[in-house]
């Protein structure tokens, strides 16, 4: 297609996809910048545009790609009323931003002009964080009623599960869910994460630990992709603290040094209320509960539902007694 015509925005809009997901996203967002800089009023660049911004923005912390991510979202969903996508990125960026209540009402925006089951998922994981877990379940219920066929409803319902406590039917979903990944697909490092946390929660150690196992190699191959988020140190972190927690010599002694090394600066660094939840958990794990409620508390500032997370729960729990 570049051969035919590299020019034509279709084509280089592509082409600009698979910058960004080979690890490429500064020559992505450059090469968007070109499509709109031809074509003022092509929605899809513009959203594509958004998305590289956003992975930026995560990648490299810089506000202001998140800002500009959030921008060309909005005109992305203004440019063309019957584009669903926009506003399911925007709502993505108004929850890196801490807005939930934002996020939300970008979410319900998107399911007005196409309800599917990921923006349904993304806003019960909105209404988790503000702490409506039966919401939560209900719009996890709706995705997967609306595509019984997809991974998306079962991950999230095991996500809904856990936060209420039944861990069983969490492994279920969310073993359903990794099952259902479609040919093709990119295996998912949280999702793997998820469920090493189930079965950890109903005492299968054996699988806890394949699972998050499974997890830290995903991350690993994420980050020698150039495509893995700044998050993700948080993830990696928690996942290498459980396993040698559970199954002590699993992890390679060098891997542990440098967990230990950088711990801290990855606490400090951690901003997000999902990467600050991880820290909470790795923090506990590691015998550390005074850091553990000073992430648990930086967390429940954006995302109170938090505080009722199993794992970190007995932290709120002695925190309201206080």
């Amino acid at each position: 297609a570049l051969q035919l015509d590299r020019d034509d925005g279709v084509v280089a809009t592509a082409h600009a996809q698979f910058l960004s997901r080979t690890g490429r996203n500064d020559e992505a967002m450059a090469l968007y910048e070109q499509v709109i800089v031809r074509n003022p009023h092509d929605a899809a660049a513009l959203a594509a545009s958004a998305a590289s911004k956003l992975q930026a923005f995560r990648q490299e912390g810089d506000r202001s790609f998140l800002e500009a991510a959030k921008i060309a979202a909005q005109q992305a969903a203004d440019m063309d009323p019957l584009l669903w996508k926009p506003l399911f990125s925007l709502a993505t960026m108004e929850w890196f931003d801490g807005n939930i209540a934002a996020a939300i009402i970008a979410s319900e925006a998107a399911i007005a002009r196409d309800e599917n089951e990921f923006v349904l998922a993304n806003l019960g994981s909105f209404y988790l964080c503000d702490g409506a877990f039966e919401k939560a379940r209900n719009a996890y219920t709706r995705a997967r009623e609306l595509n019984p066929g997809s991974y998306v409803g079962d991950e999230f319902l095991g996500t809904a599960y856990y936060y209420l406590g039944d861990f069983e039917q969490s492994v279920n979903f969310r073993q359903r869910a990794i099952e259902r990944l479609g040919a093709g697909e990119p295996e998912i490092h949280e999702m793997w994460g998820n469920l090493g946390d189930s079965f950890r929660q109903v005492g299968d150690r054996d699988n806890a630990v394949s699972a998050y196992l499974r997890a830290a190699e995903i991350a690993e191959r994420d980050y020698l992709r150039g495509t893995a988020p700044a998050s993700d140190r948080a993830a990696r972190a928690w996942y290498y603290t459980i396993l040698e927690s559970l199954k002590p010599g699993s992890v390679p002694g060098n891997v542990i040094g440098r967990i230990d090394d950088e711990i801290d600066e990855i606490a400090a660094d951690s901003a997000s209320a999902t990467e600050l939840r991880r820290m909470a958990q790795t923090w506990l794990a590691r015998g550390s509960p005074d850091k553990a409620r000073e992430a648990l508390e930086r967390a429940t500032e954006t995302c109170r539902g938090y505080a009722d997370y199993p794992d970190v729960a007995l932290l709120a729990t002695a925190a309201a007694r206080e």
